[in-house]
C-alpha cells in the first residue's frame, strides 16, 4: 500500500527536481484525496506551483496551478517519458509573462492569452469546476463569466473568493475547444452582476 502523505521537505525536493529535469509527476492533494494530477513543474512560487499538464497517454494538455499547501504525495511518473522526449514541444515551457503569485495574477495572465480558465474550489465544492472568463476583480475575489455544459455563455457573473480557489487550469484541449464552440467572450454590459 502506498504512503498517503509525505514530508514537506520530500515534496519540495521532488517539485524542484521536476522543475530542473522536466520530470513528470503524479500528485495527490488533501482537497481531492482520490484524484491524481499529472504534470511537470514549470515554476514553484511561495504559495502555488505551475504544471505543464499531462493527460492519459503522456500528452501535453495546457497548464495547471495548484496550491502548495494542499499537496500530500508527489511521485515521479516516468512511464511515458521516452515518448514525451520525442515530442517537438518537450520540454514544456512556461507561458511568457505568467505570474503565479496568487489566483488573481494566474487568472489575469491566463485570460490575457485568450483562453478560458477552469477554476476549482475543492475544499468547499469538491465536485464542481467552473469554466469561464474573469470579468471583474475585487480585492478578495473574482467575478467569473461561465460557460454552461452546452457550451453557451451564461448571462450572469459568479463571485469566487480567492481564498477558496484550490486549482486553476487553462490552455488545455478542453478549454480551447469550449471557447471555439461558445464563441467570443460577451461584453460586460450585457451581463447581470449578481449571483
Amino acid at each position: 500500500m502506498a504512503k498517503k502523505t509525505q514530508s514537506k521537505k520530500n515534496i519540495r525536493s521532488l517539485l524542484e527536481q521536476s522543475a530542473k529535469e522536466s520530470l513528470p509527476l503524479r500528485i495527490r492533494r488533501g482537497v481531492q484525496k482520490n484524484e491524481v494530477v499529472h504534470g511537470t513543474v514549470l515554476e514553484i512560487g511561495a504559495d502555488w506551483i505551475l504544471l505543464a499538464s499531462l493527460r492519459d497517454g503522456g500528452y501535453l494538455d495546457g497548464y495547471t496551478a495548484l496550491r502548495i499547501e494542499d499537496l500530500r504525495l508527489v511521485e515521479a511518473e516516468e512511464t511515458f517519458l521516452p515518448v514525451l522526449k520525442k515530442d517537438a514541444q518537450w520540454p514544456p515551457k512556461k507561458p511568457s509573462a505568467l505570474d503565479i503569485a496568487n489566483p488573481r495574477t494566474i487568472m489575469e495572465t491566463a485570460a490575457a492569452k485568450e483562453t478560458l480558465v477552469a477554476v476549482f474550489q475543492e475544499a468547499k465544492r469538491p465536485d464542481t469546476c467552473l469554466i469561464g472568463a474573469p470579468m471583474d476583480w475585487g480585492k478578495k475575489s473574482v467575478w467569473l463569466l461561465t460557460v454552461d455544459p452546452a457550451a453557451q455563455w451564461e448571462d450572469f457573473l459568479i463571485k469566487l473568493p480567492f481564498k477558496d480557489i484550490t486549482r486553476i487550469s487553462f490552455g488545455g484541449d478542453y478549454e480551447t475547444a469550449l471557447l471555439r464552440v461558445a464563441g467570443a467572450v460577451p461584453s460586460p454590459e450585457t451581463l447581470d452582476n449578481g449571483q
